[in-house]
Formats: structure tokens, sequence, C-alpha cells
């Protein structure tokens, strides 16, 4: 996070480790975000459900994807 903050003109608005922070945090500032980055394996279930509730994003918003576990099964649900 410090190292996006330092390279790019960019604020941190929100972040959550687990699920469903994610989500409600997604939920309750629809419209207060740029970019988000997702990773799919979080400490408490899976970043996949997260992609969902950025499905409903605007068009300006745009998601980044990270995973230490790219595989075809993976890249076809993300």
């Amino acid at each position: 996070m410090d190292m996006l903050t330092d390279m790019v003109d960019a604020r941190m608005v929100g972040i959550a480790e687990q699920q469903a922070d994610a989500v409600q945090w997604l939920n309750e500032h629809s419209d207060e975000w740029d970019v988000a980055i997702v990773d799919i394996f979080l400490k408490r279930r899976s970043g996949l459900p997260v992609l969902t509730a950025c499905a409903r994003r605007s068009p300006k918003q745009r998601v980044l994807v990270l995973s230490n576990y790219a595989t075809p099964e993976i890249r076809t649900r993300a």
C-alpha cells in the first residue's frame, strides 16, 4: 500500500482483510473509489464475492485482481 501511494498520486480510502468486510465497504461506499485491488485469497474466505460486489461499479471504476494461484479456473471465475 505504501508503495502505491508513493509511486502514484493515490489515496487509500478503504481496506478490508476479510470478504464480508470488503463487500460491506463496497456496498456502503459505492461511489467513493476509483480503483479496487482485490486479492483472490483473503484471511477469511475468498475474494471472488468481492469481485461480484465490484461488478455493480460505475464505468469510471476499475478492479485489479491479484493472486498467487492464477490457475485457468481462477482466471475464468475472476
